[in-house]
């Protein structure tokens, strides 16, 4: 028997919400509206909402909603977490490389959807590191600061940000020149990584909503904006707890006795991983928005798919989350339909920094970002 629809699409349906709906449960807030054949997918059946009169298909439901060229996308998904390009992933799959980029843009909603949800499930009990991730997008005289928050232990990817940065350090004159051309036509604003920093803060706080303990240490290196976002070496944090701030110095060596080690180890996870951070002479980063997409895509597997460590307890490999303390049932039961099951906004509650990546709204040096149909991200 064919699964029925799941709810109205339309967001401003009350069968939308599967709270607010008796006839959701009932199965009764549709009828069957006729069936087509597109090329992609074969033969589909089409619904009328009977609320609202929206009429949808299983197809609205899917990944692949209006996409006229199915690709695999586990093997696009297993791509992006072992150094392949772009243009590598587009002579594979035989497409343009703009249809690799709409489908990563895809997994990335999925991938932030699948952050979102599993807040239900995780409650924070261990301490945070937060650092910068240097790299640069465009052009090596746009660098940036990718912030990025890690479970101290379980070295789990609690939140993401970006900062557009000003180029800094030694120039000949022939590159200061360059870099005052460019920045006529693009200036990262003043404050960036201050404000960067702050929405990591806001996506700190809305884990500490459910904290099992009454103080929270944030390790971090002596970067002023970090203590200025902070604003002193203690915070309140909902709940009446309190989050602790110690600084270290980012010189001292990048062992695992190191405070700063679980954000290091994201770090060079990245770079080796990654094919826009691996030799940036070669392949880098073009759009800040693609970017922060394959970031997204790369932490659902470091979180929910890659193990802790190789050969675990007992020759059991546990994932990051499940250190963080999600339950390996509950880690499944979310992945299950990853591939094909679409996300819906209108059923998220995301961060401020999730919001900006799911609407890819990030500012882009020397281009204007061009974000996908809105019909489809918004819904």
């Amino acid at each position: 028997m064919k699964p029925q629809p799941p709810f109205c699409p339309n967001r401003y349906c009350s069968c939308h919400w599967l709270d607010r709906s008796p006839e959701l449960a009932e199965g009764t807030w549709f009828v069957k509206d006729g069936t087509y054949s597109p090329d992609s997918v074969g033969r589909t059946q089409r619904y009328r909402c009977r609320s609202c009169g929206t009429r949808f298909s299983d197809q609205t439901f899917r990944l692949d909603f209006a996409v006229k060229l199915p690709l695999d996308y586990p093997t696009l998904f297993n791509h992006q977490i072992s150094g392949s390009g772009i243009r590598d992933l587009a002579r594979i799959q035989g497409v343009t490389d703009k249809v690799i980029l709409n489908r990563i843009s895809r997994l990335a909603r999925q991938s932030i959807a699948l952050h979102a949800r599993m807040r239900a499930y995780l409650t924070l009990d261990e301490d945070l590191v937060a650092d910068g991730f240097e790299s640069f997008t465009w052009s090596q005289y746009f660098p940036n600061n990718i912030h990025m928050l890690v479970g101290k232990q379980s070295q789990y990817l609690y939140g993401a940000d970006y900062a557009n940065l000003r180029r800094k350090g030694r120039m000949r004159e022939r590159q200061k020149r360059r870099r005052a051309e460019l920045e006529k036509r693009f200036l990262p604003l003043p404050g960036e990584v201050l404000r960067s920093f702050t929405r990591l803060l806001g996506q700190l706080r809305r884990y500490a909503e459910k904290m099992t303990r009454s103080q929270l240490c944030l390790y971090t290196d002596e970067k002023q904006e970090y203590r200025r976002a902070l604003g002193a070496d203690s915070v309140e944090l909902p709940e009446g707890g309190r989050l602790i701030h110690i600084r270290r110095s980012s010189k001292v060596a990048r062992t695992r006795h190191n405070d700063l080690f679980a954000v290091n180890y994201y770090d060079r996870e990245l770079r080796k991983d990654q094919a826009n951070h691996v030799r940036e002479s070669v392949q880098f980063s073009r759009e800040v928005n693609n970017c922060m997409e394959r970031l997204w895509v790369y932490s659902a597997w470091h979180n929910y798919r890659k193990p802790y460590r190789i050969g675990g307890r007992g020759g059991k490999e546990r994932t990051h989350a499940q250190v963080a303390g999600v339950k390996k049932k509950q880690v499944e039961g979310l992945w299950e339909g990853f591939f094909y099951r679409r996300a819906f906004y209108s059923h998220l509650v995301l961060t401020e920094s999730e919001q900006l990546a799911w609407f890819r709204a990030f500012r882009s040096p020397m281009q204007e970002s061009r974000p996908p149909t809105l019909q489809y991200i918004a819904a």
